[in-house]
């Protein structure tokens, strides 16, 4: 793999239960359609709160700069798919997430370590 970008996904203001499905959903489609190097993306799902009980709502994964482009679309096509338009992506919010949004996604995904910010129309 070339540089590795560490990824955290998440959906902010879903309720535990609801945000474990979403990330399981993202994940299978992470699986399906993201390859970095030709080698499938794994992601993990991990507990956003170490102590809750549920069984996880944030992503994990990490990958090289070539394959952001297609994780990035593989989002929003989930995105679009699910009618889930609320999304964090490495602490960076962003809403109404539309096809249009694809250069916001990108940005995100490239921000690991940065202040996190809102994104996206309100």
């Amino acid at each position: 793999m070339n540089e590795g970008h560490q990824v955290k996904i998440s959906f902010p203001q879903k309720t535990p239960d609801v945000a474990g499905r979403l990330a399981d959903s993202l994940a299978t489609e992470i699986r399906r359609s993201v390859k970095d190097d030709g080698k499938p993306v794994e992601p993990t799902v991990t507990r956003s709160d170490p102590t809750a009980m549920d069984f996880g709502a944030t992503l994990v994964l990490v990958l090289g700069t070539p394959a952001i482009i297609i994780l990035a679309r593989a989002v929003l096509e989930w995105a679009k798919r699910t009618d889930n338009s609320d999304i964090e992506i490495n602490g960076i919010r962003i809403t109404n997430l539309a096809s249009k949004d694809v250069a916001d996604v990108v940005t995100a995904l490239k921000a690991a370590g940065q202040e996190p910010s809102s994104h996206g129309k309100k």
